[in-house]
């Protein structure tokens, strides 16, 4: 089995696992140059749907083990403290994953109106306990909730055939959502964290997305 997240951020996942209460920083410098593609057959990805009263959401449900959910959400960290921005396909190889690439994007800089940008810096991580249901009850600006687009490899969904055959997901939003989902995937895959399936909701129930945005289900793989 083949997993370049293993290969590029085991070591560092490690070392989270090492550290106590007072926190691991995140910056520029955290991070060697990650390419632009990798792979892995460790990560599974479900294309489903959540029924709510008058309309239908699509799902999608995560499937991996602890280490890789800590070394996606450095995936996601080295996408965001990359200067210049990045955009990181993470192909998915297991034969049961329905999606079957991960697009992490951001350009470099977050829009905050005005004209006005700002680039990220750094960010501390601090270990802790997690809910089934995480942002349920905070009040988040839902620009800074992450953001899953179910789409395809083109990006390009017209006919009915294109809907039925999207195999992309492309994420996570700007900086904020994004380091959001990486701070929450760090802990859901703490060897100390008891948690095991963690839900992100949209408009119908849990809000847990931005606007727009698929749902996803997170399950750790025993």
């Amino acid at each position: 089995m083949r997993c370049d997240l293993s290969r590029h951020f085991r070591e560092i996942a490690e070392g989270l696992s090492r550290q106590d209460a007072r926190g691991y920083p995140f910056s520029s410098g955290s991070f060697t140059d990650v390419p632009d593609h990798l792979e892995t057959s460790l990560l599974v990805i479900k294309k489903g749907y959540h029924d709510y009263d008058g309309f239908r959401a699509d799902v999608l449900s995560f499937v991996a083990q602890k280490q890789t959910y800590r070394q996606l959400g450095l995936l996601i960290l080295a996408v965001i403290f990359r200067s210049g921005g990045a955009r990181v396909h993470l192909e998915l190889t297991n034969p049961e994953s329905t999606v079957r690439h991960l697009l992490i994007k951001y350009p470099g800089l977050t829009n905050r109106g005005f004209q006005y940008r700002t680039r990220p810096d750094h960010f501390l991580f601090i270990p802790g306990e997690i809910a089934k249901h995480p942002w349920a009850y905070q009040d988040f600006h839902l620009f800074d909730l992450p953001a899953f687009k179910l789409t395809n490899l083109k990006e390009i969904v017209i006919t009915e055939e294109d809907w039925a055959q999207r195999d992309t997901v492309v994420g996570f939003g700007n900086d904020d959502a994004s380091v959001r989902l990486a701070d929450l995937l760090l802990k859901f895959g703490s060897p100390s964290n008891e948690t095991t399936e963690v839900f992100l909701e949209g408009e119908g129930g849990f809000r847990g997305v931005g606007r727009f945005s698929a749902e996803a289900a997170f399950c750790v793989d025993e």
